[in-house]
């Protein structure tokens, strides 16, 4: 079972999408939030479902179109795991 940040699960929640998506699923649930047309999701939720998809900080980086630095989606990283642990 995948453990999620509260706000994640919640905009997962009120999509109707699968906690137990794989990881393709999990790469379109954050390109459509990253794209804006999940209301009330941000670039933090995209950016722990793509880190639960297993992207780098990198590719991340490069998905969230350079709107975070490198140095803010590690931080990001290490609170969701400190969050989910």
């Amino acid at each position: 079972m995948n453990i999620y940040t509260v706000r994640t699960e919640e905009i997962i929640r009120k999509n109707n999408w699968n906690m137990e998506a794989d990881t393709e699923t999990l790469i379109d649930y954050a390109d459509s939030i990253v794209n804006g047309t999940i209301r009330n999701a941000g670039l933090k939720t995209a950016t722990e479902l793509y880190k639960r998809a297993g992207l780098t900080i990198e590719l991340v980086y490069y998905r969230l179109h350079c709107r975070k630095t490198l140095a803010q989606i590690a931080e990001c990283f290490k609170q969701i795991d400190r969050l989910t642990a």
